[in-house]
C-alpha cells in the first residue's frame, strides 16, 4: 500500500533532531563502556607486568643454577 502522507520540512527537522538527541546519547553511553575496557586492559595489564617479573627471575635463577652443575660437571 502506497503511502499518501507527505513529510513536511517541520516533520523532517524533528526528526532529525530526535536522531541527534539519540546518537549523541549512544555516543555517551559507548564512551563509559569504551573508559570501563580501558581500566581493565590497565589492571590486567598491571598483572601481567608483575608475572613477567617473576618469570624472569626464575628463569635467571634457573639458568645459573645449570651453568653451576655444568660448571662442576666439566671441573671434576
Amino acid at each position: 500500500m502506497i503511502d499518501t502522507q507527505a513529510a513536511t520540512k517541520v516533520d523532517v527537522e524533528a526528526a532529525k533532531h530526535d536522531l541527534e538527541i539519540k546518537i549523541g546519547d549512544v555516543e555517551h553511553r559507548l564512551e563509559l563502556k569504551i573508559g570501563d575496557v580501558k581500566t581493565s586492559l590497565q589492571a590486567d595489564s598491571a598483572d601481567t607486568k608483575a608475572d613477567v617479573r617473576v618469570l624472569k627471575w626464575m628463569m635467571g635463577f634457573l639458568l645459573g643454577f645449570q651453568l653451576l652443575i655444568v660448571g662442576k660437571l666439566f671441573i671434576h
